[in-house]
């Protein structure tokens, strides 16, 4: 089988659990948690997310506007995401056309998710996804560590048989911001594979990288690394 279509069953296979387990808990959350409201006055206000320790932080949270970032030369660019991803040898990009192939026809995806960039290792099936989601009541008052929560229940109660942790409570810096992050692991014909997800929270979006990797593909470490900051 050509290794970038297998690449691609991977990536939706990950993609269709992850959206399905998101929807078994939204009822679940929208019935417990969803007040009723009898006026405007009552609904709910937006907030800008969750608070920030830095003037820095909150400069780039006030004056970046979600937009997808560009590729040029090997190198994808996003202002948004403050970062910088260097192609490495051996990698492809995935067109828009492909990235719509994967996503567009799966169940719980909304006008309110915007895919950035697929990239990927098609001899190793390492990967790197990115994309963000405007969030609506009540996750639009999440923090980065309840949105986790909330998407580790998700997975869990699907009953896959998945692993799935929450690494550190500590972030990862990644470009010019802080990112939490939890893993998801499976098994599949006696090999290992994990999917580390980065979540960054900024102005009601989420923002999401997933890192794949595997024993015998590049290390999350070495993915990391060809991350930079602008």
């Amino acid at each position: 089988m050509n290794k970038k279509i297998l690449a691609l069953l991977v990536a939706i296979a990950m993609l269709v659990i992850l959206l399905a387990a998101c929807d078994l808990i939204e009822y679940s959350i929208q019935q417990t948690d969803s007040p009723a409201h009898d006026s405007a006055e009552d609904e709910p206000q937006q907030t800008d997310g969750p608070a920030h320790d830095s003037a820095e932080d909150e400069a780039q949270q006030t004056t970046v506007d979600p937009a997808r970032g560009v590729w040029e030369d090997g190198v994808f660019t996003s202002e948004y995401l403050g970062l910088r991803f260097e192609l490495p040898e051996g990698w492809f990009v995935a067109t828009d056309e492909e990235m719509a192939e994967i996503t567009g026809s799966l169940e719980g995806r909304t006008e309110a998710m915007t895919d950035d960039m697929w990239a990927a290792n098609a001899m190793t099936d390492a990967g790197v996804w990115i994309d963000f989601e405007r969030l609506s009541f009540p996750h639009n008052r999440m923090s980065e560590p309840e949105f986790i929560e909330w998407r580790i229940r998700a997975i869990e109660n699907a009953d896959w048989g998945w692993e799935v942790s929450l690494i550190s409570s500590d972030t990862t810096r990644i470009g010019n911001y802080e990112w939490h992050s939890f893993e998801t692991v499976w098994h599949a014909s006696g090999n290992q594979s994990s999917r580390r997800t980065f979540v960054n929270i900024q102005d009601n979006f989420v923002r999401s990288i997933d890192i794949d990797f595997n024993e015998q593909s590049e290390s999350l470490e070495e993915i990391l690394s060809y991350f930079s900051n602008l």
